[in-house]
């Protein structure tokens, strides 16, 4: 909707949005409000964003890191770059986060419904 100039296109893709929107509130149980203001939050061009996380053990421990935005501990992770391996983005971002090198050993897809 960033880009274009056609009335047409931008009312298709306001039905494709609210198509999303009536899917993601009744798989999530969440205010169609508070689904569609997280959406406008985001200004520009549309690129997929892919989230990486990386579990690091040792012993009978996993190393967590506190995120900023709310102060909750998680598994170290963020935005994969464009173009990049999986594996490489997730030791890139558990370096950035924790300071430890890692390596991947397994990878896992979870899907977020």
């Amino acid at each position: 909707m960033h880009y274009t100039q056609s009335d047409y296109e931008r009312e298709r893709f306001e039905e494709v949005a609210q198509m999303q929107l009536s899917y993601s509130v009744t798989n999530r149980n969440t205010a169609a409000a508070d689904l569609r203001g997280g959406w406008l939050l985001e200004q520009g061009y549309t690129t997929p964003n892919w989230n990486v996380r990386g579990a690091m053990f040792r012993d009978d421990t996993v190393l967590l890191v506190r995120e900023r935005s709310d102060g909750k501990w998680t598994l170290p992770g963020g935005f994969a770059d464009v173009n990049e391996w999986p594996s490489l983005s997730v030791t890139k971002e558990i370096e950035q986060e924790s300071g430890f090198t890692a390596r991947v050993l397994k990878l896992a897809a979870v899907h977020d419904p």
